[in-house]
């Protein structure tokens, strides 16, 4: 089986390859099947594999987010079928395959392409699985973009008192829509009931100003 992938061979440059996969049978535990959708992200890979910041160096391949259609099932397998629709943490690629632990059997009323976003949902789980803050209290996201957006919701979800900051009024109109939290252009430091209420605050611009207005609407031991 040919595998077609990008490759990122040095900064700022990318060139689609390809590899011969599947020359042994499928692992007892593993799931392989064909790519139908991943998805870009525009920090991680721009910095970590197109621009290199953090010198990994090359070659390399990107994209941690993939859908795709399971082909074949390990005889240890239970739960998948040819033909399921699995997510997993798959590279920009034509084939994927997964540990069954490490995939996730998309729900019939889930768009495919919808589903990808179970990455985006996952990276804000990080600082819940860190912090000694307790549902209920205050919780600030800055930034709408789709980790903000899906941090917003889950935290949401998990029972914190969520609000949000986010300069463009597009990226607020879609999280009104979705979830009833107050939504605000600018940092609120003229509202009492959030400036230095908030216990905990997750930036998700990747922006320097962003972090200092976290810090700056932090309650004591927030």
């Amino acid at each position: 089986m040919v595998n077609i992938y990008l490759n990122f061979t040095g900064r700022q440059t990318i060139e689609i390859a390809r590899e011969e996969v599947w020359t042994s049978p499928v692992g007892a535990e593993e799931l392989r099947g064909h790519t139908l959708y991943t998805l870009i992200s525009a920090g991680t890979e721009l910095n970590a594999s197109f621009l290199d910041v953090f010198d990994w160096g090359y070659p390399k391949k990107s994209g941690y987010t993939a859908v795709f259609r399971v082909d074949e099932v390990g005889e240890s397998v239970k739960g998948y079928k040819p033909g399921d629709l699995v997510f997993c943490m798959g590279a920009h690629q034509s084939c994927q395959s997964a540990h069954h632990t490490g995939a996730i059997k998309i729900p019939d009323n889930v768009a495919p392409e919808d589903a990808l976003y179970i990455r985006m949902a996952g990276v804000s789980m990080a600082t819940f699985s860190r912090t000694r803050v307790p549902t209920g209290e205050k919780l600030m996201v800055m930034g709408l973009g789709p980790v903000g957006h899906m941090a917003a919701r889950v935290y949401s979800a998990l029972g914190y008192e969520v609000i949000a900051v986010e300069h463009d009024e597009g990226r607020r109109k879609i999280l009104s829509e979705r979830l009833p939290v107050p939504v605000f252009n600018t940092v609120p430091r003229d509202n009492p009931e959030y400036y230095k209420q908030i216990a905990l605050a997750l930036d998700c611009t990747g922006n320097e100003a962003a972090v200092f207005d976290c810090c700056d609407m932090v309650r004591p031991h927030g």
